[in-house]
């Protein structure tokens, strides 16, 4: 068994699908571990969104049941722009784990998304040039990744290496990397006694490494069409918010949190169950419902807080009053916020539509499907259709 550690739902979901891209057996858990035969676990912890104390806690409790699991190898899935706590996180399971150190690879070069000389740039843009910088929870303020690891302070000491300049001594490597090729050649450095982390394109680099080609396509069907299906959209990536705005004047199915409840104004309590019915009322009429923000984005973690608040308890208040078969959320801790309020701890991935765009059979709900993807992603035309 492989066990990946995520350090929040969408990017448990994004390599959930790369198993079964790889002819994987896959189970997806929600802070915790369970007893599985499946050949990858995937563990989808919310730890980026908390603060330290409690993201170290966490971890520390997830890494004795890991060892129950004795997997084959672990993997520490980290947001692949570095926002989260990363060298903290990733010290704390070498040490609870009693591993060598670890090889920390965030690029995904066939994203765009590279690693020279200790700057991190996408699409040949600075990372601090793109709209990263105004995430509300981890600010990019620079592009260089010794500042984005060092955000919190007084981190653990770490070494960024070039693949040529990796050499076998203890501690933590982050490792640059612009071609795919890089991610190959880190892949062939990793041993069993490192603790291995990054994005998504490392971890498809081990898969093969360790001899599981890809042999599944993606999925090109999309989402059944008469499915009655809600949408959770509450990222400040700008791709997200267009396609949002888009589908506002084409089609009937936005519903936009209400401004009174957005701003917190007096009396908002009030505009929530109107809120409520109007979201019903939509997907009763059009079988396909989105709620969503429309206000500009704050980038203040108060204001994302309640954003993913509000939306959790939106959708169970619809799920008690109406039936809903596809639930499609974008943004990780959006989804942990939801899935957690409503109880939801197992899924089980059933295809990719595209890299990190994964539908999942809900096993707490009978007849629910989740489909997840990163907020930074824009959303596949086989399931964004408006």
């Amino acid at each position: 068994m492989i066990v990946v550690i995520a350090d929040d739902f969408t990017g448990a979901a994004e390599l959930a699908g790369l198993g079964l891209r790889h002819g994987l057996t896959v189970e997806l858990d929600i802070e915790g571990v369970w007893s599985t035969g499946a050949d990858l676990l995937v563990v989808a912890t919310d730890t980026r969104s908390k603060i330290l104390a409690e993201a170290l806690q966490e971890l520390q409790t997830l890494s004795a049941k890991i060892t129950e699991q004795k997997p084959l190898w672990i993997y520490k899935k980290i947001d692949s722009v570095l926002r989260g706590h990363i060298i903290e996180e990733t010290q704390s399971l070498v040490e609870s784990l009693n591993m060598k150190g670890a090889i920390i690879v965030p690029a995904n070069p066939a994203l765009g998304r590279v690693i020279i000389d200790g700057i991190y740039y996408i699409d040949g843009k600075p990372l601090q040039s793109t709209s990263f910088s105004e995430d509300p929870e981890f600010k990019i303020s620079s592009s260089m990744v010794a500042n984005l690891l060092n955000r919190n302070g007084a981190t653990p000491r770490f070494e960024i290496r070039k693949p040529e300049g990796f050499q076998e001594k203890q501690g933590i490597i982050v490792g640059e990397a612009s071609t795919s090729g890089d991610l190959d050649i880190w892949a062939e450095k990793a041993g069993p006694e490192w603790l291995l982390a990054g994005a998504a394109g490392f971890f498809e680099a081990l898969l093969s490494h360790h001899g599981m080609p890809s042999v599944n396509g993606n999925n090109t069907f999309g989402l059944p069409e008469t499915a009655r299906t809600l949408y959770l959209c509450g990222s400040t990536f700008q791709g997200s918010r267009d396609q949002v705005a888009e589908a506002y004047y084409s089609s009937p199915n936005v519903c936009f949190m209400p401004e009174d409840i957005f701003w917190k104004r007096r009396g908002y309590e009030n505009e929530i169950q109107d809120w409520i019915h109007k979201v019903i009322s939509t997907i009763e009429h059009y079988n396909k419902a989105i709620i969503a923000v429309r206000e500009p984005v704050i980038p203040e973690p108060s204001k994302s807080n309640w954003i993913k608040h509000n939306f959790a308890v939106i959708v169970k208040e619809v799920f008690k009053r109406t039936r809903i078969e596809e639930l499609v959320i974008e943004g990780g801790s959006t989804a942990s916020a939801v899935l957690n309020n409503m109880g939801l701890t197992r899924l089980v991935p059933l295809h990719q539509f595209q890299q990190g765009v994964i539908r999942m059979r809900v096993e707490n709900i009978a007849g629910l499907n989740l489909t997840l993807k990163p907020g930074s992603y824009k959303w596949p035309e086989t399931v964004w259709n408006f």
